[in-house]
């Protein structure tokens, strides 16, 4: 892994874990698989439940609920040489390219909904958030305008055997209901065509046709303030500069 987007990539690994193997009080239809579910308790070891069996066993928050917080950083390690970096002029540059490449494909969508579930083995609870595709930036698979997307992030809250249970997670911004935002959608193989993961960092939300960053200060650095047509140009001219690794 490399560059800024370290931890925000490594999100991905604790977030592609698909909803329809959990529970939850909010029905919804099944669309995962059995390697989603079996990939979900595997990665749950990331997520610092460390000694607890699951989150029944926690003690109890401040807030009368059981379970632990995830902190998310932007910590990374540089130091690349300046031949490491070509053909980019710099870090930000490099690693732009790196989220582009590594994005399935990218596309502005509306939040539509959300509902939280908790994993089969009850020891991390995944929020799946529902968006309908506005228009698209770097064309993928499962990704047209018009149609449905699902993001996985980690956390959220649920009632289980009469017990509240939350995983919080800070060093982002949460979604907001209609709110407009550009999405790098990453998709595991394992999961439905229109499930996927954007890194958990990276929040740009679209205000007026320009595009507002949220969450740490780098995040600035991919879009700020820049217009979709501006941005959808940028990320053609990443991608075209060096090919994808």
């Amino acid at each position: 892994m490399r560059g800024t987007f370290r931890i925000a990539l490594l999100t991905f690994v604790l977030t592609a874990l698909h909803a329809a193997y959990c529970q939850s009080g909010t029905a919804s239809p099944s669309v995962s698989t059995a390697d989603d579910q079996a990939k979900a308790e595997d990665d749950s070891r990331y997520t610092g439940v460390g000694k607890y069996h699951d989150l029944h066993d926690h003690p109890l928050r401040p807030d009368g609920s059981k379970g632990y917080t995830v902190v998310l950083s932007d910590e990374h390690n540089l130091g690349h040489s300046s031949s490491d970096l070509m053909p980019f002029q710099n870090e930000h540059e490099y690693d732009f390219h790196f989220l582009a490449c590594n994005s399935t494909a990218i596309a502005v969508g509306v939040l539509v909904g959300s509902e939280s579930h908790l994993s089969r083995n009850k020891n991390t609870i995944f929020t799946r958030h529902h968006f309908k595709v506005e228009s698209v930036i770097k064309g993928g698979p499962g990704v047209v305008v018009g149609g449905d997307v699902d993001v996985i992030d980690l956390g959220g809250s649920v009632v289980d055997e009469g017990e509240r249970l939350t995983v919080t997670v800070t060093g982002t911004d949460p979604y907001e209901v209609n709110g407009r935002y550009v999405l790098f959608l990453m998709h595991d193989r394992r999961a439905s065509l229109n499930v996927f993961d954007n890194p958990q960092l990276i929040k740009l939300r679209v205000n007026d046709g320009n595009i507002e960053a949220r969450g740490p200060e780098y995040v600035a650095k991919v879009a700020n303030g820049e217009s979709i047509d501006s941005f959808r140009q940028r990320v053609a001219a990443s991608l075209a500069k060096a090919a994808c690794r």
